[in-house]
């Protein structure tokens, strides 16, 4: 957590939604269900990924669901977050052929990302992960989302990606 997202109690830059896997509309029932869920998934000491990434897995869920069940502090994570300079980047397949994402970066640092994705990290925790390693933002914006994207993907039937209409 950078400084400034120490004095207010979170980072407006981590989607907390997507670490827990809820809507932004969640009921606090449902937020509480879904921590419950994924603590006692990645507990590290039943976590059959390790226990370091259990860990790392399971401080985000920790501050997540912190961030959400305390209904103040939501509430001003909600505003900060809707704020302009804190939405994220769209990264498009177009960076790529731009050069604002070089080949060698992406082919370096994507089986990281592809093994944070298989152990059911979200796209703003790979992405998070990415950039703790010092990888430049574009790269890891790129590499969370077309890992997810990927992943999703392989779980259709057909392939596709959208609704069946």
């Amino acid at each position: 957590m950078t400084n400034a997202g120490a004095t207010r109690g979170f980072d407006p830059h981590k989607d907390y939604y997507a670490i827990l896997g809820v809507l932004d509309s969640a009921e606090d029932i449902v937020v509480k269900g879904a921590y419950r869920a994924l603590a006692q998934r990645y507990h590290p000491d039943r976590f059959e990924g390790g226990r370091e990434a259990a860990t790392l897995r399971m401080g985000e869920l920790n501050e997540a669901y912190r961030v959400l069940s305390d209904s103040a502090l939501r509430e001003r994570y909600n505003r900060e977050r809707e704020q302009p300079a804190n939405q994220p980047v769209e990264i498009l397949e177009t960076d790529l052929n731009k050069g604002s994402v070089s080949g060698f970066e992406v082919e370096q640092y994507r089986p990281f990302a592809e093994r944070l994705q298989e152990w059911g990290y979200g796209e703003a925790a790979i992405h998070e992960a990415l950039l703790a390693r010092g990888i430049r933002v574009a790269v890891a914006e790129y590499l969370a989302r077309t890992v997810t994207i990927a992943a999703v993907q392989r779980s259709m039937p057909d392939g596709s990606v959208g609704d069946a209409s």
